[in-house]
Order: C-alpha cells, then sequence, then structure tokens
C-alpha cells in the first residue's frame, strides 16, 4: 500500500476569499505530498510510548499495545513489539545524525 493521505506536507498555503470577495473561500496549497505516518514516527522531535490499561485488548486475546504520541498530540495505538522496535529505529536514527537533541 502507497502512503497514507492522513498526513499532507507542503511548502505554502494561502487562503482564497472568492470571486470579487463574495461566495465561499478557502485554502490553496502549493508544493504538498503525501506523508506516511511512519515519518511522522521515526522523524518528529518527540514520541513517547505507554502501555495505557484501557485500550489493552481483553487477557488471552490478542498481544499488547502501545501508544504512541508524537510531539505531545499526534496519537497511534501500535503493537507493543512494533512500538518497542520503532523507538529503537529512532534510537539509531538519532545516532547516525550524530546528536541527542530528539526526545527519545
Amino acid at each position: 500500500a502507497g502512503p497514507s493521505l492522513e498526513w499532507l506536507a507542503f511548502s505554502d498555503m494561502s487562503e482564497s476569499r472568492g470571486y470579487q470577495g463574495k461566495g465561499s473561500g478557502g485554502f490553496n496549497v502549493h508544493d504538498s505530498t503525501a506523508m506516511d505516518p511512519l515519518l511522522l514516527i521515526l522523524l518528529c522531535a518527540s514520541v513517547t510510548v505507554e502501555y495505557p490499561p484501557e485500550i489493552q485488548p481483553p487477557e488471552g486475546e490478542g498481544e499488547p499495545l502501545a501508544l504512541l504520541t508524537v510531539d505531545g498530540w499526534v496519537q497511534y495505538k501500535a503493537p507493543y513489539w512494533t512500538a518497542r522496535n520503532l523507538s529503537l529505529v529512532r534510537r539509531r536514527l538519532r545516532l547516525a545524525k550524530g546528536t541527542s537533541t530528539w526526545a527519545r
């Protein structure tokens, strides 16, 4: 499957007002591309991983889930091992970049 259309990266957004200031306006987005949510998880400034009991499946009915919060507001649910592996990849990317400024 291709990238999710859930997120859109763009370089410029402007508001349009409609014909001669009448009617409904809208927004024009320029130089845009669809962005896979995985890129947000791997490259954004901070990601926290929690295991809240309220999102866990009933015992014996599936693997534990994690809640990944990106930059304090975007949230994704993922299987425990997926979240753990994403955290490891983030750490390795940070080390390869040669900085410790990214949050864990």
